[in-house]
């Protein structure tokens, strides 16, 4: 099985990550929910480092990555 994978390394302000993650975990939940082909997309933060989220996405091709950075909730 084919597809495209997106690794984000996201190294934030510190005190943003409370509202960082409020709005990339809606993000996420309506990427899997409303996206057909967006497989996979995952929110985690990197042990010992509170300032770094990390996001692990797969999508169904380049094509459905490229719908998804056009989406209202991007």
């Amino acid at each position: 099985m084919s597809g495209f994978v997106v690794w984000v390394d996201f190294r934030l302000k510190p005190g943003a990550r409370g509202r960082f993650r409020e709005l990339v975990d809606a993000n996420a939940t309506a990427s899997v929910r409303s996206e057909a082909g967006c497989r996979r997309f995952d929110v985690t933060q990197a042990r010992g480092e509170p300032d770094r989220v990390l996001l692990y996405e797969i999508y169904d091709s380049e094509a459905a990555f490229m719908l998804h950075c056009r989406t209202a909730h991007f």
